[in-house]
This record gives C-alpha cells, structure tokens and sequence, in this order.
C-alpha cells in the first residue's frame, strides 16, 4: 500500500466530505419535496399561510395550497414498485429425487416463517419507501443458527 502525505491525505477527506454534502442535500431536498416543506423562501411562506388562514377562499382552493402532488406521486410509485415484486418460492431442483423435495420443503418452511416472525412484507414496503423518497436502501438480513434459546435434542421414538 502506497504511503501518502498529509496534504494528500487532507485533499483526498476534503473531496470525499464534499461528496458525501452534495450526496446528503439530495436526499434532504427529496425528504423535503416528499414531506411538502419545500418551500424555502420566507416570502412565499407567509404569502401560503395567509392564504390557508384566510376565509375567502373556498375549501377546495385551501385543499390546492396545503396538499402536494409529490407525495402521490411517491406513493404511486411505491406501489408500482410493489405490485411487481413478486415472493420467492424454493423448488427442488429434480422434482424426482425425494431429497431435493424434502430439502425444498423445509426451505419453504424456513422462508415461510421468516416472513412471518420478521413482518417481511411490511420492512419491504418501508425500504420501497426509503428507496422513493430518499433514494438508496440497504438492507443485510442474516441468519445465525447459533442465536436462540437451545431446547435441546428430544428423542423421537420411544424405547420400542
């Protein structure tokens, strides 16, 4: 590994911090779009509030002013997202031999549960959120066979 100077240490942290700010006022300003707070200048604030707060105008004028589109947007897109991420399903791999069979239903058991303990369906649907209105999502899902409480082993049969 090459050894580098402390300027060039310096101007290589000062490229990687002005990434990573023009990486976070992106995902702020779609935080913000999505949330409907967007509007930044002062003027236009108060210009919206007295227009909310005034009684001339009719319900469905207010409704325009308060509501904003980009939240159904993110939302139909969101759903169009979900609607074409379909579930896995473990199939064994030679439908002839009787391990494969077995070791595919035990899977599926396996997956079957996971959904099920771990509310799956609803962590996909947050991190489609997060995917539309911020724009990136990690998730790393393990499995630690090791985590748990042991209940040890039962016999199966009895003496006979």
């Amino acid at each position: 590994m090459k050894k580098l100077k402390i300027s060039e240490l310096n101007q290589m942290y000062l490229e990687d911090e002005q990434t990573d700010k023009e990486c976070f006022a992106e995902m702020r300003s779609n935080i913000l779009l999505v949330s409907g707070q967007h509007y930044s200048k002062k003027g236009l604030d108060k210009y919206f509030t007295k227009l909310r707060d005034s009684t001339k105008a009719s319900e469905s004028q207010k409704l325009r002013l308060t509501k904003n589109h980009m939240q159904k947007i993110a939302h139909a897109y969101e759903e169009a997202i979900m609607s074409q991420s379909p579930w896995v399903r473990v199939l064994p791999q030679l439908d002839s031999e009787m391990q494969d069979r077995k070791d595919a239903e035990l899977n599926q058991a396996v997956w079957e549960y996971t959904k099920h303990k771990h509310k799956l369906r609803a962590k996909v649907r947050e991190w489609v959120k997060d995917y539309v209105e911020i724009g990136e999502v990690a998730a790393k899902i393990t499995w630690d066979p090791n985590k748990g409480e042991f209940l040890g082993y039962a016999q199966k049969v009895n003496e006979l």
